[in-house]
């Protein structure tokens, strides 16, 4: 998903618990709550999802989503259904920067650009010195004239710097813009004043090693097991980077679970056991979920020397 781009859509899945089986047919029956960066709830714009293709794609429906509701860097949609026995799980999405289009806007409105010193050498060592043949006009200050002058109607330096209508003929006009590089080759430091369009980039221009650092996605994800008893609750954890599960380098990981409606601990942040594995485990007697109640579980880590936290809801009801 991209942020805060308008016309796209969220796929949710339906399964029939009793029977086992993706649910159809009941687009009218299920409605979804947003939130974005772990902020407050709201019914979705589009209230009731469309289904996808009940044969070829049984029990998955599409919510379409206003361009302000995927305006946030963390996208979560939580969907239920009126029919009974029927989960839904929710959808939590890392939303990527816009679009190559954003990104040509951007570049195109940019008024701080600036040439490195290698361009601005260039550029003045192919601005020529002196013109040679009569000019018709000159526009800007002149610095100095060499030759015969037709005539001075007044002071030539503070006339010549005053004048705002003086232009070059076409001659110096082809002769400048010959000497202007029509592309630069090589990276440019900065460019100073406004760029008057970007109409295309190249090939390999934006690739993994100039945008890794920026683009690598980390998640995680936890689940609840409860037992029939209610006497102990358990969670396990998995971290993820670009969508692989990482198995080593997970500093200080803690799970902490509170209720949504107050933001209240039921756990306070607590370490997690590693399991041996790659993963992580935490069991509890005494803070148990009650049915009914929603809970929102924040998980944190340190990883590639950065802090990392990660936020979904969980509840006896989703287990």
């Amino acid at each position: 998903m991209y942020k805060n781009v308008a016309s796209q859509q969220v796929a949710v899945y339906a399964h029939d618990t009793t029977a086992d089986a993706p649910e159809t047919g009941d687009a009218a029956n299920i409605t979804a709550q947003w939130s974005l960066d772990g902020g407050a709830t709201a019914v979705t714009n589009d209230a009731n999802p469309t289904e996808l293709d009940a044969v070829d794609a049984p029990g998955v429906y599409l919510f379409d989503m206003l361009q302000a509701e995927t305006n946030g860097d963390l996208f979560i949609l939580s969907a239920v259904s009126g029919t009974a026995d029927i989960s839904i799980e929710p959808v939590m999405i890392y939303t990527l920067p816009g679009s190559a289009t954003a990104l040509e806007s951007n570049v195109v409105s940019q008024d701080n650009i600036d040439f490195g010193a290698l361009q601005k050498a260039s550029l003045n060592a192919a601005t020529p010195a002196s013109v040679v043949g009569a000019v018709g006009s000159v526009t800007g200050a002149v610095g100095s004239v060499t030759g015969a002058v037709g005539s001075v109607t007044a002071v030539v330096e503070a006339n010549v710097a005053s004048q705002d209508n003086i232009d070059f003929g076409a001659l110096q006009k082809a002769s400048l813009d010959a000497a202007t590089p029509a592309s630069v080759v090589g990276a440019v430091g900065s460019v100073t004043g406004a760029v008057g369009s970007v109409t295309a980039m190249g090939a390999g221009s934006i690739d993994d090693a100039a945008m890794a650092a920026d683009m690598d996605i980390y998640q995680a994800e936890v689940w609840a097991f409860i037992d029939a008893a209610n006497v102990t609750d358990r969670y396990v954890v998995a971290w993820y980077k670009n969508g692989a599960p990482i198995l080593a380098g997970i500093a200080a990981p803690t799970i902490q679970i509170y209720l949504v409606s107050t933001g209240a601990n039921l756990i306070a942040a607590t370490p997690l056991t590693p399991d041996g594995n790659g993963g992580f485990r935490y069991a509890t007697l005494v803070a148990l979920m009650t049915a009914g109640v929603s809970y929102m579980a924040k998980l944190t880590a340190t990883i590639d020397a950065a802090a990392r936290t990660w936020l979904q809801p969980v509840g006896r009801d989703s287990v």
